[in-house]
């Protein structure tokens, strides 16, 4: 979901078949180098992660990396997420996340708000996407929180984890 410049393909193993939903062109040409050079097959969607075009209960596997800050509606993408994993499949994903309310990262990344969505295609650091994830409905979540190495910075907070359907 959103496999971008195919930064993550280098991870997958050789021959792996990636649905790829991505909605912005201009990561088109990069991603296909990344899959030759990584041996990955790609099946693309050019299409929105509120809208996927994936046929339902037909993934064992759904991977996000910095998706859910940039859409439009994250509850809507992972009902989409929701829809297209067989029973038992997983979600895994990694996303940049809202500060602790009160904190001075926080009231940073607010007073940026606007001007980052701008810049950043829509990226909004001040999403509770652990929470969104919580109340997505599925059988189990495991998550972590972390620290990005850039530790001053607005984005640095993170959580990664799997989603079970």
């Amino acid at each position: 979901l959103g496999p971008g410049s195919g930064a993550n393909f280098r991870y997958y193993p050789r021959g792996t078949k990636v649905i790829a939903v991505e909605p912005n062109p201009m990561m088109l040409n990069r991603m296909h180098a990344q899959a030759r050079k990584h041996g990955v097959e790609i099946d693309l969607r050019h299409a929105d992660a509120e809208g996927m075009e994936v046929e339902t209960a037909s993934a064992r596997l759904v991977v996000s990396t910095l998706v859910l800050c940039s859409v439009r509606d994250p509850e809507r993408v992972l009902a989409e997420v929701m829809r297209v994993l067989m029973p038992g499949g997983r979600f895994a994903f990694l996303e940049h996340v809202a500060a602790p309310k009160g904190s001075t990262r926080r009231k940073f990344q607010e007073r940026i708000h606007r001007p980052w969505r701008w810049l950043g295609e829509g990226c909004d650091l001040t999403r509770d996407t652990a929470r969104t994830l919580e109340s997505a409905g599925f059988a189990s979540l495991e998550l972590e929180r972390f620290e990005s190495a850039v530790s001053w910075a607005p984005w640095a907070p993170h959580i990664a984890g799997f989603a079970i359907r």
